[in-house]
């Protein structure tokens, strides 16, 4: 499954991972407008995902530094 959005990413994530299928999140911005509680939730549901695609180094950055990603699951694009 790939999720491209913060809606997709926080239901298909869990859902994919109960189904038993690899998923893959798309990443493509710093989350700054989020606010704290979605930036939680998304970085939550980033985690438990089997492999993030990020646009650009930053977003990377973000995704392994501040979420703790581990950075062989994390691809720029």
């Amino acid at each position: 499954m790939h999720a491209q959005d913060f809606y997709s990413t926080l239901l298909g994530v869990p859902a994919a991972k109960l189904a038993g299928v690899p998923v893959v999140v798309s990443r493509l911005d710093l989350v700054h407008w989020h606010g704290r509680a979605r930036h939680l939730a998304l970085a939550a549901a980033t985690h438990a995902a089997d492999a993030v695609v990020a646009n650009c180094e930053a977003v990377r950055d973000l995704v392994v530094h501040r979420e703790r990603v581990p950075p062989d699951r994390v691809l720029v694009i």
